[in-house]
């Protein structure tokens, strides 16, 4: 947006990063007339919050509309870019930090020719380092005897690098014994270590060591499902640093030879989602869209999501569903009030990535509004049920009132440009654009709709519902807050109501008519970014334990439902119905024999 060179001081904690993308506009003539893509200069300056030391880095290398860049290393961090093209033949860059953006990122011309997508979180490449690990703990064999009748009651206490141990049941009075338990581990990197401990168990007093094993996960990945046996080996020792004055020559002493611990068998499976999970969201595979043919709710919706945000794919994917949902109407009043796909998705990303953000702007009037509504009644049958006999200036009163708490409301959501999620920006810019290429009139009111109508008024009318707050202080608390919201779906409507109780608030519409639109517009300047503060950025990323069973739960889905999902298929590729069908086959297959439906009743 602005050509002028612009530095801004890096806030700790972050890592800001200035990224300038311009067009190398030295091309020659030989290569405009052959058509050769222009080359794209990338500059990137990072700081350090501790040094405050800059160092720059430029990277040139001609764009591929349908290829991606190579990763660029700096240190710590990646930053890479990458390229297509829209539906209008204008190129879009794309750009992932794995450091939050906060800093300011500017196109080189005040016409742009570039959409940037920044992502804002760390999780977009988690898949290729997490799994489940299947551990089974077959038997022991001639573990040391640690009673006085010359046997044990050996039980394993097990974990993983940095996470929680547990333990498996102890087997009375045996130097054989045999567990046959089996437990998942979830794996959130390949490089951590196994570390299992047997021990005696004690009724009084604490347990005796018997002897432990390590085993790295890198032993075990990509092998299917391997048996191990391990001798057990002593306790480490701890190695204390001690100041030696003098180094003294001494004779070295020959190794003593440990005494048998005994063995234990483990069997191991480990389970990496990367593959199946690209391959389950390819756009060719119609998995996805066949599935929710099937089963359309917003469980699924919410799956979809958090699967397609972790792979990178969320904001192809939603802006496939919404060209879908235009292509296929009509009207532009009909547009995404069905329980279509695009209307599902945008609801459930939105709430996963934007509550936070929400709760940030009108939190606090909501919980106000909660704790004290003040007078706002509208309705004279609500004041008096049996004839509504209630004085004119008293209503006019509540009506007063309860604008004042729906400016405040409109108020607040306006201010939120800035701090708003990403994610939440690109969904406004693709509805303006995509809408606006078949229905222009319509494209400013999608974006309200998406906005106010499908993300912020649920919230405002069933706020203990998004942990706002617990629950309702009052019934006359809960009023208030359906009317808030119902005021502010009618001005993001834009219709004036016919309602006598709504007929006094017809003014609010016309009052923020053009500055709500103002604001649905500079929503979807995903371009440009200003710096925000500590307390707004919001951290996006699903925990693993969450995104591991989202996965698993999508997965069984699909499997549940593979008939229907095939038939559906089939139905929407009718030339290509075969290939389809065999092709879901496979991938049905390739699930089973990885082992992803372990515990349930699987047909081969």
């Amino acid at each position: 947006r602005d050509t002028r060179e612009e530095q801004m001081e890096p806030q700790p904690p972050y890592t800001p990063i200035n990224a300038l993308i311009t067009e190398n506009r030295g091309r020659t003539n030989d290569q405009d007339k052959n058509g050769t893509e222009s080359d794209l200069i990338l500059d990137i300056e990072s700081y350090s919050t501790t040094t405050r030391s800059s160092s720059t880095s430029r990277s040139r290398s001609p764009v591929d509309p349908h290829r991606s860049s190579s990763p660029m290393k700096k240190k710590k961090g990646t930053i890479k870019a990458t390229s297509m093209s829209d539906r209008t033949g204008s190129q879009v860059i794309h750009q992932r930090f794995n450091v939050p953006p906060v800093d300011n990122v500017r196109n080189a011309n005040s016409n742009p020719l570039f959409r940037f997508n920044l992502a804002e979180s760390e999780n977009q490449s988690r898949l290729r380092g997490i799994g489940k690990l299947y551990v089974k703990f077959v038997r022991a064999y001639d573990v040391l005897a640690m009673d006085f009748n010359g046997l044990s009651d050996p039980y394993c206490k097990f974990w993983l690098d940095g996470k929680p141990k547990q333990k498996t049941k102890y087997i009375p009075m045996t130097l054989n014994p045999i567990w046959d338990e089996e437990y998942i581990l979830i794996v959130e990197d390949f490089s951590t270590i196994l570390h299992i401990y047997v021990y005696d168990h004690d009724k009084y007093g604490s347990d005796d060591f018997i002897g432990c094993t390590s085993i790295p996960i890198r032993d075990v990945l990509n092998v299917g499902e391997i048996n191990k046996i391990q001798e057990l080996m002593p306790k480490p020792k701890k190695i204390k640093a001690k100041k030696s004055k003098k180094l003294k020559l001494s004779k070295k002493k020959s190794k003593k030879k440990h005494k048998e611990r005994g063995r234990i068998e483990l069997q191991f499976r480990f389970i990496t989602y990367e593959n199946i999970i690209d391959t389950v969201t390819d756009e060719s595979s119609l998995i996805v869209p066949s599935l929710w043919q099937v089963k359309p709710d917003d469980d699924i919706a919410l799956l979809l999501a958090t699967v397609f945000d972790e792979t990178g794919k969320l904001l192809t994917f939603i802006d496939r569903v919404v060209s879908e949902e235009v292509e296929g109407t009509n009207e532009s009043q009909t547009l995404f009030r069905g329980d279509c796909l695009s209307t599902r998705v945008l609801k459930q990303t939105a709430h996963v990535k934007g509550v936070a953000w929400i709760d940030n702007l009108i939190g606090d009037l909501i919980r106000k509004t909660n704790e004290n509504p003040g007078d706002f009644e509208v309705d004279r049958y609500q004041i008096e049920p049996m004839e509504g006999n209630v004085d004119d200036a008293v209503l006019a009163s509540n009506v007063e009132n309860l604008k004042k708490i729906v400016y405040k409301y409109l108020d607040a959501i306006m201010t939120g440009v800035a701090s708003c999620p990403l994610i939440i920006r690109q969904i406004c810019n693709t509805l303006h654009s995509v809408v606006g290429e078949k229905f222009p009139e319509a494209a400013t009111k999608s974006i309200g709709g998406f906005l106010l109508l499908r993300f912020i008024c649920p919230i405002i009318f069933t706020p203990n519902k998004f942990d706002i707050f617990s629950d309702y202080k009052t019934p006359e608390s809960r009023r208030c807050l359906t009317l808030v919201s119902q005021i502010i779906m009618s001005v993001s409507n834009g219709v004036h109501s016919t309602n006598e109780n709504m007929i006094p608030f017809n003014g609010i519409i016309d009052e923020y008519h053009d500055q709500l639109n103002a604001f649905f517009l500079e929503m979807t300047e995903c371009y440009f970014f200003h710096e925000m503060s500590t307390e707004k950025v919001i951290h996006m990323t699903v925990p693993i334990d969450v995104l591991i069973q989202r996965m698993d739960e999508l997965l069984y889905e699909i499997y549940d439902n593979r008939e229907d999902i095939i038939k559906s298929a089939m139905e929407m590729q009718e030339g290509n119905g075969f290939q389809i069908r065999k092709f879901i086959r496979a991938t049905l297959k390739d699930m089973v024999d990885d082992g992803y439906f372990v515990g349930r009743n699987i047909e081969r």
